[in-house]
């Protein structure tokens, strides 16, 4: 059995299921607390995990005494462990395991961002066919252009602080830069914005005319960049997952160092997939930024 507490929405719940999901042995049952987002937008074909719902009190209970109890028992060997590994605070794509004397592992909560913490194989998750078809509707607009999604993420990383640099929010020179990209390969764009911030977009991105702006909710939002073809992603995981789960990608195109964009330090090694596009996230618009 695996048990495991999760910290984050959508997009980190998606990295975590795909991690437990390649961990698993066969029929093994996995319990997961605080992953009611991706468990009611998405159908799975593993009927061995276990979603527990859990009110905030609930929650509290469960990082705090529950998980205590655990980390007792995995100091002393009962029961297994497997934990992301950090360097100087920064998480890498690798985990350390301890064997337990009882099939219980504990895996410490983590984001597990990168395609080399899972199993291609192993992401038998989808889109409920509800929100699946809702997309299919809106992207029906302008039939005959190629859809290109952009995804601004906004909200609380306005005010996240890292490497004592407050925002890390990317500047409207990134998404100038990539729909540059896009336009060497794409005849005929038609941009589709998926924001948390519909007001900003509408006034930052007056001059595209040829644009979208959704105000779904996050399941359907998730469907539209599922299929698009052509993407341009945040430093944001939901994003990141709306580029994977893209059945026929052409050109994703990802920024460079994730969080760390204003210091050119990489936050999150190896969170950039092997099939992405890299540019570097710049805001000087004299600077060539593709790498």
């Amino acid at each position: 059995m695996i048990f495991f507490i999760s910290d984050g929405r959508l997009g980190n719940q998606a990295f975590q299921y795909a991690f437990l999901n390649t961990k698993a042995k066969t029929n093994e049952k996995v319990i997961c607390v605080n992953m009611s987002q991706i468990a009611n937008y998405f159908d799975f074909k593993n009927q061995n995990f276990i979603f527990l719902s859990s009110s905030r009190l609930a929650l509290f209970l469960y990082k705090n005494a529950v998980a205590k109890i655990l980390t007792f028992l995995v100091r002393l060997k009962v029961i297994g462990c497997i934990e992301q590994l950090r360097v100087a605070g920064t998480p890498m794509p690798e985990v350390s395991k301890i064997k337990g004397i009882i099939p219980f592992t504990y895996v410490k909560t983590g984001f597990f961002q990168s395609e080399q913490l899972f199993v291609g194989e192993k992401i038998d998750f989808y889109l409920k066919e509800q929100y699946v078809n809702k997309a299919k509707n809106i992207l029906q607009i302008q039939a005959k252009s190629e859809k290109v999604f952009v995804h601004v993420r906004r909200g609380d990383y306005i005010s996240e602080v890292y490497q004592g640099e407050r925002g890390i929010d990317l500047p409207k020179q990134y998404f100038l830069d990539a729909i540059k990209e896009i336009e060497k390969n794409v005849d005929n764009p038609f941009y589709i914005f998926l924001t948390d911030d519909p007001e900003f977009v509408r006034c930052c991105f007056d001059e595209i005319e040829n644009k979208f702006i959704s105000e779904e909710d996050l399941a359907t939002d998730l469907a539209i960049m599922s299929l698009c073809r052509y993407g341009i992603v945040s430093n944001s995981s939901f994003s990141w997952w709306g580029a994977y789960l893209a059945v026929d990608k052409m050109m994703m195109i990802f920024p460079k160092y994730w969080y760390g964009w204003k210091k050119r330090i990489e936050s999150h090694p190896g969170i950039q997939p092997s099939w992405s596009t890299v540019i570097e996230v710049v805001k000087n618009e004299n600077k060539q930024n593709k790498l």
